[in-house]
């Protein structure tokens, strides 16, 4: 019975100490429109933000490359 009780004590314990460290309010977290991103330079061109993607709500067929051809060979 006492190392039971020793056992619930160690975690519910660890338990307190897990779920301490979790942020409570969901909003208590940084608006990410506030803290801004910078742009990182690389050699490649910007990518297209979310509104600029075409729209494909079906999925796409495996077997067809991204200009339109089928696939003839199994690479």
């Amino acid at each position: 019975m006492k190392h039971r009780t020793i056992y619930f004590v160690l975690v519910f314990a660890a338990g307190v100490w897990i779920l301490s460290g979790q942020s409570p309010v969901p909003g208590a977290r940084p608006d990410p429109h506030e803290i801004p991103v910078p742009p990182i330079a690389t050699p490649m061109r910007p990518m297209p933000g979310v509104n600029e993607l075409p729209d494909r709500p079906a999925m796409p067929d495996v077997v067809t490359m991204n200009n339109g051809k089928k696939v003839t060979t199994a690479a």
